[in-house]
This record gives structure tokens, sequence and C-alpha cells, in this order.
């Protein structure tokens, strides 16, 4: 989504108020496919202050994730602060990553809001605090039902000590 900043550039405006909702591709993260399910509501203003320009605001979505325990898909809130400096393309700055650029007094407020998303993100999801995930041996799905594996798997590294801790 191509955002015009030429009033605030040229200096007629000081202040542009900001309140979409950006539609985004799904996106692959570390691995995994990850469905946003709703746009993207982005609620904020671009701000011309001491000849600098500057984006803030908050971003909300609902994203659906693959649980890393049980490899149950589920929808969770993802929401998160934007505070950015934008810089003329042709300037300085432009040249690091640090910044934002202004190309032809346009901003892709999507690419923004993508990056800035995809940064919050957590590495690795879970569906619930409380989840179980799955057996390591036999697969079954310990949130639903129990299973009757030997679950007494001790690290080789840790099997003398339990045998000392067995003598006494």
């Amino acid at each position: 989504m191509k955002i015009s900043l030429k009033e605030i550039i040229e200096g007629q405006k000081t202040l542009l108020d900001l309140d979409v909702d950006i539609r985004l591709d799904d996106e692959a993260y570390l691995g995994d496919e990850i469905s946003i399910v709703s746009p993207i509501n982005f609620l904020g203003k671009i701000i011309s202050q001491s000849e600098k320009i500057f984006i803030v605001g908050k971003y909300s979505c609902d994203i659906e994730f693959i649980c890393h325990r049980c490899v149950k898909h589920f929808t969770k809130k993802i929401e998160g602060n934007i505070e950015e400096e934008l810089v003329l393309n042709d300037s300085e700055e432009s040249k690091t990553e640090d910044f934002y650029s202004i190309n032809n007094y346009m901003i892709d407020l999507g690419e923004i809001v993508r990056s800035e998303l995809t940064l919050s993100l957590p590495i690795k999801v879970i569906c619930d605090d409380k989840c179980r995930g799955l057996c390591p041996v036999c697969g079954v799905d310990l949130n639903t039902e129990e299973c009757t594996c030997e679950q007494d798997k001790i690290d080789p590294r840790l099997a003398k000590l339990k045998e000392l801790l067995q003598n006494d």
C-alpha cells in the first residue's frame, strides 16, 4: 500500500493521520508457512518534525500458526508498535538499512508493516502454555489422550548419576 508524502516533504503539512487495513500474502517464516487471517490494521501517523519524518503507530492482525509442540493449527492475535524514521531515497542515510526510504514522495506502508511484523513474531509458537505436545515414542497428542509408552528415557551422559541415586 503506497502512501504519498508529498505534502509533508514540501512543508504543506506536518502531520498525516493513518487508519488503514493492509492485506498481505501468506509468509514463509523460519521454515513454516504462516497465514495472515485478517487484514493488518495500522493506526498511526506520519509526522514531520525538525526536518525529519517519522512514522509512529500500532498494528494488529490475526495469524494462523502451527503449534511447535502438538502440530495443530491455531490463530493468535499479533500486535506491535512502529516508531521509525523515514528518509529520502537520495539522502546519505538511505544507504544504510536502518531507515525506510521515501521514493518519489511515496512510501510502501505494506512493506514497513511486513518488516516490523516479521521482526515481532516469536521464534517458537505454542497454542497454549499448557500444551503437552506429542509423545516422542508413539506420536499421540498428549493434550487429548494418554499413552502407555515408556517415558523413562534418560540422557546417556546422566545414566551413571541415575544409577548412583538408585543405589541409595
